[in-house]
């Protein structure tokens, strides 16, 4: 303890630290689109009484593929590179921290060689169930990196650049799979 009884510096840091980390309301807000398309078509088929005929049921089948299907391989390829995982950033000691199952890296903002932002065409306009799936790649002077997946962070693209201070170099893909 200090001498104030606010406990000691380390832990008092530790209060200014900003933890990020796959949530289920995290994974439940990035399917948000997918499950409300489909649940409205499904809702007004069931309840409404909607007659398909099958030129209709092609339509659906094929955009549900071109749609749910992407969405689904980039959540599962994103809980993959995330899953217990934790992205902690310290501002004010301008210090990031990755735990992982492969290991705990640390850095400082200045060991940072590139930042790269991939999002998927289409980004932010709703069109696609996974439009707002996106990552970001961290480059280290070492070699080493890691991938911040929007499963671990809400408006990662309005987020951690300005979080870290630094512009990221940005790539657009047709689905931003890793």
């Amino acid at each position: 303890m200090n001498e104030r009884g606010g406990g000691s510096e380390n832990s008092r840091n530790k209060m200014n630290d900003l933890t990020f980390k796959i949530t289920f309301s995290r994974q439940l807000s990035q399917l948000s689109h997918l499950l409300t398309v489909y649940s409205i078509i499904a809702f007004a088929y069931i309840y409404m009484g909607l007659k398909l005929d099958r030129f209709l049921v092609g339509i659906i089948i094929f955009f549900m593929i071109i749609d749910i299907v992407p969405t689904l391989i980039a959540h599962v390829q994103y809980c993959l590179a995330n899953w217990g995982s934790a992205l902690i950033i310290d501002k004010q000691a301008r210090m990031i921290r990755y735990i992982s199952k492969a290991g705990d890296l640390s850095y400082h903002f200045g060991d940072i060689e590139r930042l790269e932002h991939t999002a998927s065409y289409g980004g932010g306009s709703w069109w696609y169930s996974f439009s707002e799936y996106r990552y970001f790649r961290i480059k280290f002077k070492d070699q080493k990196e890691i991938i911040v997946t929007s499963l671990m962070m809400k408006d990662i693209k309005f987020v951690l650049e300005p979080l870290l201070g630094i512009s990221a170099h940005k790539k657009l893909k047709l689905v931003a799979f890793i």
